[in-house]
């Protein structure tokens, strides 16, 4: 979603692909009637059923994987925000609604952390130079509360476990799996990474909030291009097979009876890999706009950035 958009309704398309699970309601449970993917490795890997989810063009889908690029949330964030269109019955809306309301106040702490590294980068931006430091410590402090919210949530999933039919268990497996699919073409995916921010990215919608030029988009993209590129050279590629291993856990535990959230041994590191990853990403981008940006933009910028983290800490 964009930078002034992230709080508003989910998207919205028709039931072609796992797309499709992310955005409708009542139809999710028709699509969960197909299995779902064996592996996380299914979900990212070109040349799949999934893997058309990314070809997906408009806003809606626009918005879904800027909504990954700005926010942090690991596999029990894609839980979160996959339970408003699971399009259960009447009779069961208002507990599954209490369960959602629950994990969501347990994920304080981590909205506090996304907070935290947004306004050091808006500081950065201000100033014109981000604190290297500050943003390190930040980015690590939302990895390590990443690996606190399973044992913090796990008492809500087993409830949620319990009131969904099988159906409905199956579809919010698909949509965690479309989640983390999104997320993984949006932020790690390095033979996406040249052009990534452009068409349906930030710097086009930059051009707009900040009134970015031709020129001014080169060369950000071309200095976030190497920057990425700098990074992997320097400490790898995303850590995949952490990822993969507690997707396939949950993916194979969620439906079944019986289920118990804290058999899942995996969640800590897939949690700390997706929500560090992404949020070093997130500051290498701001960090390679400054150079480019004029001052009255990065003033614009930075008020884009505080105006985000304050949303954060009010959820």
């Amino acid at each position: 979603m964009r930078m002034g958009q992230l709080e508003r309704s989910r998207p919205r398309s028709s039931c072609a692909a796992l797309w499709t699970l992310l955005v409708l309601g009542g139809a999710a449970t028709a699509c969960a009637e197909q299995p779902p993917p064996n592996t996380a490795a299914e979900v990212a890997t070109p040349g799949t059923t999934a893997a058309s989810v990314d070809e997906e063009k408009g806003e809606a889908a626009d918005e879904v994987r800027s909504f990954h690029r700005h926010h942090h949330i690991g596999f029990i964030g894609f839980v979160l925000e996959s339970i408003p269109s699971l399009g259960v019955p009447p009779e069961r809306e208002a507990s599954v609604e209490k369960i959602r309301q629950d994990i969501g106040a347990r994920f304080s702490p981590a909205y506090q952390a996304e907070a935290a590294l947004l306004n050091a980068v808006a500081d950065g931006v201000a100033a014109g130079k981000i604190d290297a430091a500050r943003a390190e410590a930040a980015t690590a402090k939302i990895g390590e509360i990443s690996t606190q919210m399973d044992d913090a949530t796990n008492d809500a999933l087993n409830q949620l476990h319990a009131v969904l039919a099988p159906p409905e268990r199956d579809a919010l497996v698909l949509k965690v799996q479309a989640h983390f699919m999104i997320w993984y073409r949006a932020n790690a995916d390095a033979a996406k990474q040249p052009d990534q921010e452009q068409e349906g990215g930030h710097i086009r919608y930059f051009v707009g909030a900040l009134g970015l030029s031709p020129d001014q988009v080169e060369k950000i993209d071309a200095a976030f291009t190497g920057s990425m590129k700098a990074y992997y050279q320097a400490k790898g590629m995303f850590p995949m097979k952490d990822a993969k291993d507690h997707l396939d856990a949950f993916s194979k535990a969620f439906p079944a009876d019986p289920f118990d959230a804290k058999s899942l041994t995996t969640a800590d590191k897939a949690n700390s890999a997706v929500t560090t990853w992404g949020a070093v990403r997130m500051e290498r981008f701001y960090e390679t706009m400054l150079p480019v940006l004029t001052p009255d933009q990065r003033t614009k910028l930075a008020a884009l950035l505080r105006e985000q983290a304050n949303r954060l800490t009010k959820r």
